[in-house]
């Protein structure tokens, strides 16, 4: 009995610890929107600009770790507007496959709280609110400043993607919910590669 009694005081005396609280997933609070300068790959009503890539991100640039495990399917694809979308979506001349707009839902557009469908819808209004601009569809094969393509959609809205001094990308921000153009984070902004005079191509 006395050491049954030593025991449960031995117990007592062990300091019982809070379980650690779970830190909730960050979630994200705007959209990052990538066109890609097509070139010669497709002179369609978009003048050579496609959707790239549309992608929820957080201001702070925390990671998103809190993804849907959900695919997208063709049905997701006609319900957003079926070929109306797949055209908009880069490398249209080469008559864009689903899969393409599937790859970049399951790498990015998951981590949204949207359906497929309705990021599907929201990438492509995101899109249209951007008009490509009159400096891009003056001509090809040319130069234009990179400052004066900034100023087009607001040095604080935009990021320019450069390779080997040619257009590549152009990156945009937008609100989660309207997909209106915002000012861009200091992340996105510090992605810009242009520098001076910039082939157009």
């Amino acid at each position: 009995m006395h050491s049954l009694l030593l025991a449960l005081a031995v117990l007592l005396a062990i300091p019982i610890h809070a379980a650690p609280k779970i830190q909730p997933m960050p979630t994200y609070d705007h959209f990052v929107l990538s066109q890609e300068w097509q070139a010669n790959k497709c002179l369609n009503s978009a003048g050579g600009l496609g959707i790239n890539s549309f992608v929820p991100a957080r201001f702070d640039g925390a990671t998103l770790y809190s993804c849907q495990d959900v695919p997208m399917t063709d049905e997701d694809i006609e319900r957003a507007g079926g070929d109306s979308v797949l055209f908009k979506w880069a490398g249209c001349k080469e008559g864009p496959q689903n899969y393409v707009i599937k790859f970049a839902w399951a790498n990015e557009g998951r981590c949204s709280d949207l359906n497929p469908t309705e990021w599907l819808v929201g990438a492509v209004s995101a899109f249209n609110g951007l008009p490509v601009p009159t400096v891009l569809r003056r001509t090809k094969d040319m130069y234009v400043e990179a400052d004066e393509l900034r100023q087009v959609y607001g040095a604080d809205s935009v990021a320019l993607g450069c390779a080997e001094g040619a257009l590549t990308h152009i990156r945009t921000c937008h609100d989660r919910s309207s997909f209106a153009r915002i000012p861009c984070s200091r992340e996105v902004l510090s992605g810009d590669s242009c520098d001076g005079l910039t082939k157009i191509y």
